[in-house]
C-alpha cells in the first residue's frame, strides 16, 4: 500500500514518472499503462495546480484585505487628529476672546451682538 501511495505521489510531482510508466509497461497491458499515466499526471497535475493557484490568490487576497484596513485605519486617525486640532484650536481661540472681552468690557456688548 505504501509504494502505491508513493508511486502516486512520484507521478503528481512528476518526478520520474516515465521511468514507473515503462516499468509497468512492461510489467501490464502497454496501453492502458500509458493511459492510467497520462491521465494522471494531466489531472494530478491540473488538480494540483488548482490548489496551489487557490492557495497563492487567497494569500494575495488576505495581504490586500490587510493593507486596505491599515489604510482605513490611517485614515480614521488621521481624521480624529484633525477634529481634535480643530477642538483644541476653538478652545483657544473662545479663551482668547473671553480673556480679551474680560480686559475690553465696553466691547463686550458689541461682540455679543455679534454672536
Amino acid at each position: 500500500m505504501g509504494l502505491a501511495f508513493l508511486t502516486i505521489f512520484q507521478s503528481l510531482t512528476m518526478e520520474s514518472w516515465t521511468t514507473l510508466m515503462y516499468n509497468y509497461m512492461d510489467s501490464n497491458n502497454v496501453y492502458i499503462s500509458i493511459l492510467f499515466f497520462i491521465f494522471m499526471v494531466l489531472f494530478g497535475a491540473f488538480f494540483t495546480m488548482q490548489l496551489v493557484l487557490a492557495e497563492i490568490i487567497e494569500s494575495f487576497q488576505k495581504e490586500k484585505e490587510i493593507r486596505e484596513e491599515e489604510a482605513r485605519q490611517a485614515e480614521i486617525d488621521a481624521y480624529q487628529e484633525t477634529l481634535l486640532a480643530a477642538k483644541e484650536a476653538r478652545e483657544k481661540a473662545s479663551a482668547e476672546l473671553e480673556a480679551y472681552l474680560l480686559e475690553h468690557p465696553e466691547e463686550r456688548e458689541e461682540k455679543m451682538k455679534e454672536f
